[in-house]
């Protein structure tokens, strides 16, 4: 896990269980973005291109989460940043 520098930072690895393949939680997480206009969080990509980080009151940037492949050292996962 990444070393984090910021007391307000927490992260929390957890593990669930489901009979939900990875294509269909990635779908559903794509249905869920966050929603500027009523605060509502949701699911995006973890790309910071076009990122809002540092800046308040600003719409994150329009993403889906991504799937990543196995690499032989980590399994199949789904990549994502959950935003407020």
């Amino acid at each position: 896990m990444p070393v984090l520098s910021n007391d307000s930072v927490n992260v929390t690895p957890l593990t669930s269980r489901t009979t939900m393949t990875l294509d269909e939680i990635r779908e559903k997480l794509a249905h869920l973005p966050p929603q500027l206009a009523t605060h509502t969080g949701g699911w995006a990509s973890t790309n910071n291109a076009e990122s809002n980080m540092g800046f308040a009151d600003v719409a994150p940037p329009i993403s889906e989460p991504e799937p990543l492949e196995a690499d032989g050292y980590l399994p199949r996962m789904i990549r994502k940043r959950y935003y407020y």
